[in-house]
């Protein structure tokens, strides 16, 4: 197996900027990770491509050929493309307490609380591809017991609406706006929004058995 280093100077070799493999090892050792712990059995194969995605993703998980699953992780521009991440997305953290003034806050995460959620995204993906499982969606909401999960559930109602506003408003491609608002990618968003609440201002190693039960859970189902 090759190291980090190795990589690194492979990915030099081929034209890729210092600033960004240095992002795409990081995103590769979190996706690396996450995999092998939700799938020890089969962990997936991890490629580089020098050039940009047609949308810009960073990282994207491919549905397995030849029982080979696997994730892309996209080089050029991914630094500038997860600064810019870094100090826009924000993490939101809803307030739970009954009687309380302080509002839900909006705080910018730390690398580790961008870059473990966003592998945790992906993840999911390859769960809802491999796995038998019920995906979240803003009609199931009110089925959601634990407070945290529903809010965020119901927050990210909100926010993949506004996204389709905007992006229709910017003449986004409208196969990128169809993409974005797949059902799975709502599912993948919520158990992403959900990690960032669960290890903002902790270790995210340390949670790892709890992050993984995460990116395996499934939506309540509406009783028959």
């Amino acid at each position: 197996m090759s190291t980090l280093k190795e990589i690194g100077k492979d990915l030099k070799e081929k034209g890729a900027k210092k600033e960004d493999i240095k992002m795409a090892l990081a995103i590769m050792v979190y996706l690396s990770s996450l995999d092998s712990l939700v799938f020890p059995e089969n962990p997936a194969i991890i490629n580089f491509s020098i050039r940009r995605h047609r949308f810009g993703y960073p990282v994207g998980h491919h549905p397995a050929k030849n029982d080979e699953a696997r994730y892309n992780i996209y080089l050029d521009g991914v630094a500038r493309f997860l600064r810019e991440e870094k100090k826009e997305r924000g993490l939101w953290i809803p307030n739970l307490n009954k009687g309380s003034r302080n509002r839900s806050k909006l705080l910018r995460p730390t690398w580790e609380e961008l870059l473990v959620p966003m592998a945790a995204h992906e993840v999911r993906h390859r769960v809802q591809c491999d796995c038998s499982c019920g995906q979240f969606s803003p009609k199931n909401t009110s089925l959601v017991k634990d407070r945290l999960l529903r809010a965020i559930v119901t927050f990210e109602g909100y926010v993949f609406e506004e996204n389709k506003k905007t992006w229709t408003q910017e003449n986004k491609p409208r196969a990128y706006i169809q993409e974005r608002m797949e059902p799975k990618e709502f599912d993948a968003s919520v158990i992403e929004r959900l990690i960032a609440a669960k290890i903002h201002g902790k270790n995210a190693y340390s949670l790892r058995e709890e992050i993984v039960s995460i990116i395996k859970m499934s939506a309540p189902k509406r009783p028959k």
